[in-house]
């Protein structure tokens, strides 16, 4: 079973020259580029769904505490994670996806990487892995 600590593992390593994948319990992982040739690590759950208003009260708590902010761009679908000083994109998290930006989470640092991550992993996949 892959682990958290595998995934960052890849995304420190990622630079956007191919896509890859992985998997988690209940959750897929992959990594590609996105829009404007961003490297991601995208996060996908087998079962999509809404993203609860209590899980959004512990998210925005989580990324608070990281100098992060959360803003909501459609409730209950869709918010954006953002650095709180310069209100940089680190993220995205819709009702189907965790996507974080690889360049600016392996900025931030592996523990913030596991709080959000986890956090996903948790309450939108329903699994956790270390």
């Amino acid at each position: 079973m892959t682990t958290l600590a595998e995934i960052w593992r890849e995304v420190e390593r990622y630079e956007g020259r191919s896509a890859k994948s992985l998997e988690l319990p209940a959750c897929g992982v992959e990594f590609y580029l996105g829009a404007m040739a961003i490297p991601l690590v995208v996060f996908r759950p087998e079962v999509p769904g809404p993203i609860a208003d209590d899980r959004i009260g512990e998210l925005t708590a989580l990324v608070q505490g990281y100098g992060l902010e959360l803003e909501c761009v459609e409730a209950g679908r869709n918010y954006k994670i953002n650095r709180g000083d310069t209100h940089a994109y680190v993220g995205r998290l819709t009702e189907d996806t965790l996507k974080l930006h690889v360049g600016r989470i392996v900025e931030l640092g592996f523990d913030v990487f596991k709080g959000i991550a986890g956090f996903y992993l948790r309450a939108v996949c329903g699994s956790m892995t270390s």
